[in-house]
């Protein structure tokens, strides 16, 4: 059993929430920081959560809003995959098995 308040539970379900709201994407007003009308309360709960998590994208100019823009791109994509391989790594040592993708792990790297 995983505990829902420690890592790497917390992370994959943030992972989880995160695809199923950009699978399911529904547009929704994003202000910008770079807007004279932007206060704190108008950060966007991704940026919130994934603060800190990964590097935003880079290509993205400075007048676009964390979410969908910034957050989408190498960084997100490596959290991503460096995220799900720890849950999975952490479920298959409580089971004290052996990982089934341990034969291609060196090639999962992101970098």
């Amino acid at each position: 059993m995983f505990d829902s308040g420690t890592q790497p539970y917390q992370d994959v379900n943030l992972l989880i929430k995160l695809r199923n709201d950009l699978t399911h994407y529904e547009p929704e007003w994003v202000k910008s920081p770079a807007g004279d009308d932007f206060c704190p309360d108008d950060i966007h709960k991704y940026e919130k959560m994934l603060k800190g998590k990964f590097s935003p994208n880079q290509l993205m100019g400075e007048g676009n809003p964390f979410y969908p823009h910034k957050c989408l791109g190498h960084g997100c994509a490596e959290w991503s995959v460096n995220t799900s391989l720890k849950f999975a790594d952490d479920f298959f040592s409580r089971m004290g098995l052996i990982p089934p993708y341990n034969h291609v792990r060196a090639k999962l790297d992101t970098k």
